[in-house]
């Protein structure tokens, strides 16, 4: 969530109009909300997510390699293996 989302919602929730200047304990609160999102965030990822191999992530999600070529599938779907390294890469923030 950004700042200025955070200051929208502030404003719209207190019926605020969108010229007025917030004060500085307002700023300072935004920051500390801003903060604690993000940190509560990254700590939520990395505790509920232990990293696997590319491998294993495969494995999980059920893809299947197709003899010695690139190529895997799951069920109907077909990727190649840079399609799913893409996707490893995000899911783990690597």
């Amino acid at each position: 969530m950004t700042r200025q989302d955070i200051i929208n919602k502030y404003k719209t929730d207190r019926g605020i109009k969108d010229d007025y200047k917030l004060s500085d304990d307002e700023n300072y609160l935004i920051d500390v909300i801003q903060r604690a999102i993000n940190y509560t965030r990254c700590s939520l990822q990395l505790k509920d997510k232990e990293t696997m191999t590319f491998q294993e992530y495969l494995k999980g999600l059920g893809w299947e390699q197709l003899s010695d070529s690139f190529v895997y599938k799951q069920g109907n779907n077909y990727k190649d293996i840079e399609e799913l390294r893409k996707e490893y890469i995000k899911e783990y923030n690597l």
